[in-house]
């Protein structure tokens, strides 16, 4: 009942979305699974559409490379390139540990330039990119590192991989989609987000165009249901609890990865203070995600539409939100996700 409320909230206010998708999972069972509001057609939003939620689940191409390396025998902080051959425009001593803070140096080129440009052309773009290597947010190039690597060590492709080792064992192949042919075979379950809130209500088709569709990979990220965002976080925090889960590292290794005690900088990218270890979010209080998840929390957010997805360890839970509304400001997403996530959290009891 406060999931839904949570997403009607938002919804009522007539703002900052026009549909909400939620689901929560506790104990590792699937506990809620909602939608209100309208879809970007305008029909009702329901549980099983799909939603391009980019950066919300960008942490599975890093735990991936974890999950690769370590069953190769490497640990986080060996240096890719004396592992394997790494792409020619990646700077020297990337590791797993540099990739997963978001400390590697590899902020260009974003994916909107990257979209434009002819993909016979990317390997140019790439090139061009080598003179910005000051630490920051990578929403593309890094996890293209992760998708050559785990090719290179497992003589698959990246999404083979992914589907093998992740997503069909811990049966999401129907929630998680970072394969372009599969996600246009389900392209009747996707859906547009909404722009121009809260005065003209803009449809943004071209997210359901095949070219969009296409470029759905790990490095750009998934196209998903919040069951699925949130199923996928409660691996995660199963990791985190000791407990072995496919296509993850171990525990042990990461444990070691969010072992950090860095502190929270302002991140280039984002805007704002911002802190990843292991390729998740961490420390998500002092990043406008929520203000009562408990410590050790991790997760990530989603631009575009406002979507999230975090797992709180002291409430064995994970929860996911889409709110279909394309915010202009860095306030119009943190307003409504924060205000839906934490009402949603504070109606799930601690753990004994």
């Amino acid at each position: 009942m406060a999931t839904e409320e949570a997403l009607q909230d938002v919804v009522d206010e007539g703002i900052f979305a026009v549909g909400g998708q939620a689901a929560v999972v506790t104990d590792g069972l699937l506990a809620v699974n909602v939608a209100v509001g309208a879809a970007g057609n305008g029909k009702p939003l329901v549980p099983e559409s799909l939603h391009n939620v980019f950066c919300t689940l960008k942490p599975v191409a890093y735990l991936l490379l974890a999950h690769a390396l370590e069953r190769s025998g490497c640990g986080p902080d060996d240096e890719l390139d004396s592992i394997t051959v790494v792409p020619r425009w990646c700077p020297d001593g990337l590791t797993l540990r540099s990739l997963g803070t978001h400390q590697a140096g590899l902020i260009e080129p974003r994916p909107m330039p990257w979209k434009w440009t002819p993909p016979e052309k990317r390997q140019k773009l790439l090139e061009q990119s080598q003179t910005s290597r000051d630490p920051g947010y990578s929403d593309l190039a890094g996890g293209l590192v992760a998708e050559h690597v785990i090719e290179q060590l497992s003589g698959r492709t990246a999404t083979e991989y992914c589907s093998e080792e992740l997503l069909q064992p811990l049966e999401l192949e129907d929630e998680v989609i970072f394969d372009a042919e599969a996600g246009w075979k389900a392209h009747h379950r996707i859906q547009a987000p909404v722009s121009g809130l809260p005065i003209d209500k803009l449809p943004m088709l071209s997210e359901l165009l095949p070219s969009h569709i296409g470029e759905v990979r790990l490095a750009m990220g998934a196209l998903a249901t919040m069951r699925g965002a949130a199923e996928f976080y409660a691996a995660v925090g199963n990791v985190m609890a000791g407990k072995p889960q496919p296509g993850m590292p171990s525990p042990r290794l990461l444990q070691d990865l969010l072992n950090d005690d860095r502190p929270i900088t302002h991140d280039p990218v984002l805007g704002r203070p911002a802190k990843w270890s292991g390729g998740l979010m961490v420390e998500l209080g002092q990043q406008g995600i929520s203000q009562i998840a408990g410590k050790g929390s991790v997760g990530h957010t989603g631009a575009m539409a406002n979507s999230v997805a975090i797992y709180d360890p002291t409430k064995s839970a994970s929860v996911a939100i889409y709110l279909n509304g394309v915010g202009s400001s860095l306030e119009d997403q943190v307003l409504p996700r924060q205000q839906a996530l934490d009402k949603i959290l504070n109606a799930i009891p601690a753990s004994p």
